[in-house]
């Protein structure tokens, strides 16, 4: 894994755990919409991080 790939992975983890406090913190307040995008940006973050690490040409 590359240098970008490895920052692109733990800038997921950092993204990914601020929303799981994100969605805790919505539920205790008990703001639903609130959490549901959180959830929403939590569910996105792999597949976004997966796209941005796939992108490199093949044979690289």
């Amino acid at each position: 894994m590359t240098r970008r790939e490895w920052l692109w992975v733990a800038l997921a983890v950092v993204f990914a755990t601020v929303n799981l406090l994100g969605v805790w913190y919505a539920v205790v307040r008990g703001e639903m919409v609130h959490c549901l995008i959180h959830v929403g940006l939590l569910l996105a973050t792999p597949v976004v991080t997966w796209r941005m690490i796939a992108r490199r040409p093949v044979g690289y």
